[in-house]
């Protein structure tokens, strides 16, 4: 009987660890996935940055209408846009929902946090 008691104690004991173990390894995994949701966002809003570099073709800090219309004659703009998940079928709209300022112009802030924000929406 002693015996029994031992081996359900030990198999408990060895069942609790791997308990603990999985909840641990779980909760890495989370981390993980969250610190790689991060990377991924902030590689994306590196991108942006660099897209709204290739558009403001006079350096002024801010893209124009007409900047964006000669831009998006590119095929490696259109490229882009579609890596990043960002519906360009319609090139005046989508400067207007990023103009959110009402300016006429994109600055840098808003292009990249408005694409952030609309980014894989449909």
């Amino acid at each position: 009987f002693t015996i029994i008691v031992l081996l359900n104690v030990m198999t408990a004991i060895c069942v609790g660890v791997e308990d603990d173990t999985r909840r641990q390894e779980e909760a890495r995994g989370d981390k993980y996935a969250l610190d790689n949701t991060a990377m991924l966002e902030a590689h994306a809003m590196q991108r942006l940055s660099n897209l709204f570099d290739r558009f403001d073709i006079d350096k002024g800090g801010d893209i124009s209408i007409s900047e964006w219309n000669r831009r998006l004659e590119r095929e490696d703009i259109l490229a882009e846009f579609a890596h990043l998940e960002l519906d360009i079928s319609d090139p005046q709209g989508l400067f207007e929902l990023l103009d959110t300022r009402k300016t006429g112009v994109l600055e840098k802030d808003n292009f990249v946090l408005n694409c952030m924000r609309l980014k894989g929406s449909a």
